[in-house]
Parts: C-alpha cells; sequence; structure tokens
C-alpha cells in the first residue's frame, strides 16, 4: 500500500493555478481525471478500482489530496500538475490499538429486491450501517464510538454534455475504533468503505 497527502502549489503562472484549483473544486470528475494522470492509468479501463485508489480532498489548508493506492504515484507529474507531496503514510496499526478514524462516506444502500441505491435518511441507521461496514466479519474490530459531522456536496459534470450534472451527498464521520485483527481490518480499509469511491468517498484516515 501507498499513501500520499499531495497540495496544490501556486505557480508563476497564479491565474492558471487558481483557474485548475476551481475546475477541482467545481467537478469532482476532473479530480478522477486528475488522478489517472498521476498514476499513469489514463487508457486503463476500471484503474481505479485495478489498482485500489481511494482518496479525500480536503480544503482546510489550500487544496489538498488524501491518496491511498496499490500502485505508487508519478511523482513526476505530481509536480508537473504543480502539486507537492507532503508526506506519505500507511496503515501502521496493530492488533489491541485503539485507533481514531475519520471518514467520508456515501450513505447509500440498496433495498431488497432492487437496483437503485437510496440515500439513508436515519441518523441513527446511518451510523449502524457504517458500523457494520467495519465489522461485518466477526472479529475484526469493534466500533467503540462514533460520531455523525458534516455534511457534503459536490458536483459531477458527465462527459458527454447531454447528460447534465449529478449531484453527489456524503457525511463525514468520527469513529473509535478497538482492533481485534489488523490484518482483516488493514483490508477491509484498503477496498473503501460504501459507494462512489470514484469521486473521493470512502478512504478511512487514520489520525
Amino acid at each position: 500500500m501507498y499513501g500520499y497527502i499531495i497540495e496544490k502549489q501556486i505557480g508563476s503562472d497564479m491565474l492558471t493555478d487558481l483557474g485548475h484549483i476551481t475546475s477541482l473544486v467545481e467537478n469532482i470528475n476532473n479530480v478522477h481525471h486528475l488522478l489517472s494522470s498521476l498514476f499513469d492509468v489514463k487508457d486503463v479501463e476500471g484503474w481505479r478500482s485495478k489498482h485500489n485508489i481511494l482518496y479525500y480532498v480536503e480544503f482546510k489548508n489550500g487544496y489538498r489530496l488524501h491518496i491511498k493506492s496499490d500502485k505508487e504515484i508519478n511523482k513526476k507529474e505530481v509536480a508537473a500538475n504543480n502539486f507537492k507531496i507532503l508526506s506519505e503514510f500507511e496503515y501502521d496499526f496493530k492488533d489491541g490499538d485503539v485507533i481514531e478514524v475519520n471518514i467520508l462516506v456515501s450513505p447509500f444502500r440498496k433495498k431488497e429486491g432492487e437496483n437503485k441505491r437510496t440515500y439513508i435518511q436515519e441518523e441513527n441507521d446511518r451510523i449502524e450501517w457504517l458500523k457494520y461496514k467495519f465489522e461485518r466479519r466477526e472479529g475484526i474490530c469493534k466500533v467503540v464510538d462514533i460520531a455523525e459531522g458534516e455534511k457534503y456536496k459536490t458536483h459531477m459534470c458527465h462527459d458527454v454534455k447531454d447528460k447534465g450534472e449529478t449531484t453527489l451527498l456524503g457525511i463525514n464521520y468520527r469513529m473509535k475504533v478497538n482492533v481485534h485483527d489488523a490484518v482483516a481490518l488493514k483490508e477491509v480499509m484498503c477496498a473503501g468503505i460504501g459507494s462512489e469511491k470514484n469521486y473521493g468517498f470512502g478512504m478511512a484516515r487514520v489520525c
């Protein structure tokens, strides 16, 4: 596993760089295209799932991307897109640890007998859904505390213009987790949680 936190740099061509940031903010699909460039996978079908690439967008201190992947990032492409690698990380917890996890998820699920996902309306139901995603295999972990944070909304403008725009909904959660089987929990986290993983949802960030 490879983990990176990268930040957008403002270079001498400030208007171009600010325009790039605006495009990333206004259309999450542009982030998806950016990542395909950073990992040299533009022409690879299903590249996100093939290389298990997850990411999270952060605006707190400029424009940052937290990225987890089974493939090493192309550092020359990072620089070419005026990003800087701030740090590299891995999931290094072990059996018996108590870890804090932040995660942005898209809380949708399929009803029995239906193919379409529906938004989980009630907070308690969303929390139980997320706990299950972590604890679904017996002996992996125990979620001992979980708090729902701010709601998140972003947009995806389709490449095909007549398809218009799709609004993506998510919620941030902060969790405290007792680790029973570190190897198995890392597998769960590396696979990502929930849907819309192409668009910045489902990546667990260990504090």
